[in-house]
């Protein structure tokens, strides 16, 4: 417990030296996202979607949809661990929207896995099974994510099997 507990100190206090020296006001937001989440209470969870939110419209003025559908991920990802599972769903769908528009397989494709883990949130098998399916196709053109497929393999298994 105590080691967790030096290591997420350690994490907030290199999250904040990296926002203090990044010329990039986006990254430095994201950062102080990422250290709210890492503190892990609900006050703390929802701070960091305000804080992603905040990043969006910057990325969103810069055109950088790339980044803008990360962050979108990221909001959603926050979102389920705050079990708002509808609001988490209508980020990923977003998400994938952009990721799709800027074609971006990498971001498209952890869209869909955030979509189908969503589904099987909210107990439908249908649209999990939908999604992780895509997924599966679109990583036929990115051999290299074999982390993720394994996962979605094994959710698809699980979900087929019941």
């Amino acid at each position: 417990m105590m080691r967790a507990w030096f290591f997420a100190i350690a994490l907030l206090t290199m999250s904040f030296r990296a926002t203090a020296q990044s010329p990039d006001p986006i990254e430095s937001l994201h950062q102080q996202a990422r250290a709210a989440v890492t503190r892990g209470t609900p006050t703390d969870l929802v701070a960091a979607i305000d804080i992603w939110k905040r990043a969006r419209a910057l990325a969103r003025e810069h055109d950088d949809v790339v980044r803008e559908t990360a962050l979108l991920n990221n909001i959603g990802v926050t979102q389920m661990r705050l079990e708002q599972p509808d609001a988490a769903n209508a980020s990923f769908r977003e998400a994938l929207y952009l990721a799709r528009l800027a074609g971006n397989p990498s971001n498209e494709l952890v869209s869909l896995y955030n979509l189908g883990r969503t589904a099987e949130l909210l107990a439908d098998t249908t649209d999990a099974v939908a999604q992780y399916r895509l997924a599966l196709r679109l990583l036929e053109r990115l051999p290299e994510r074999t982390t993720i497929r394994i996962d979605i393999e094994h959710r698809l298994a699980a979900l087929l099997a019941n």
